[in-house]
């Protein structure tokens, strides 16, 4: 394939081959390769058609290894399910690795039923600080224990193929994961994955593909809580109708 380019006299020749990882443009008389890369990067930058930033979820994994390790990297090197993966998968498909962090831990509050001898107000006041502290003072959620919840939830979410452990019973009190969640009385464990910076969405055969996405997992029995996402969710309910 060749077409005109205004900013100069010849004309540019498009060359890319099964199975269609990379191109190249050239000039159509010399042969003299201008540019060439990974014809998805390309097609993402030029919006052509935004189903090109759609990544099917195959495999969710942590970068915390049972030997300590913490570098991405480190874990890949002899990654047996990535290998799987890459063996499995037809030639014209391509394999992304995308690197996740945690940026940002929060809490919000839980309204307590309305009897006014459940908790009393310097329990509810400890309880609060308690949290408070290990959650954003101590950023309790910032390291292991929070990877291997986002780990979890994800894989609970997005049910991906090469994944066993956790696609059908999580949460768990029994996790090991959700320990201290359950001795801070965490009431529900929400997870916010965004792929808007690496303009890419996430989906899979069970859930559409999307930049972002709020799973969210109830760890306690309701036993009359509401949290503030409830009360905004019918506020804005009301105002709307």
């Amino acid at each position: 394939m060749s077409f005109e380019y205004s900013e100069g006299s010849g004309r540019l020749s498009w060359v890319s081959e099964y199975p269609y990882e990379d191109f190249s443009l050239a000039d159509a008389e010399s042969g003299d390769v201008l540019i060439s890369g990974s014809a998805y990067v390309l097609m993402s930058h030029l919006d052509i058609n935004p189903s090109w930033r759609s990544h099917e979820v195959l495999y969710v994994g942590q970068a915390f290894g049972s030997a300590g390790e913490r570098q991405a990297f480190d874990r890949l090197r002899k990654h047996e399910t990535l290998q799987r993966v890459y063996s499995e998968q037809r030639p014209d498909r391509e394999i992304w690795l995308t690197l996740c962090a945690i940026t940002d831990v929060a809490t919000m509050s839980t309204l307590h039923p309305t009897d006014n001898g459940v908790v009393s107000q310097d329990e509810d006041r400890g309880h609060m600080l308690r949290v408070y502290r290990q959650v954003i003072e101590n950023r309790q959620f910032n390291g292991h224990e929070g990877v291997a919840l986002a780990e979890a939830g994800l894989i609970r979410y997005f049910q991906p193929k090469y994944n066993k452990i956790f696609r059908d019973n999580f949460p768990d009190p029994k996790h090991v994961s959700l320990s201290e969640c359950m001795d801070l009385e965490v009431n529900t464990l929400i997870l916010e994955l965004h792929g808007m910076n690496v303009q890419a969405e996430y989906g899979s055969s069970s859930i559409e593909a999307s930049h972002l996405h709020f799973p969210q997992y109830p760890l306690f029995e309701a036993d009359g809580r509401a949290s503030l996402l409830d009360f905004w969710s019918d506020f804005s309910n009301r105002a709307t109708t």
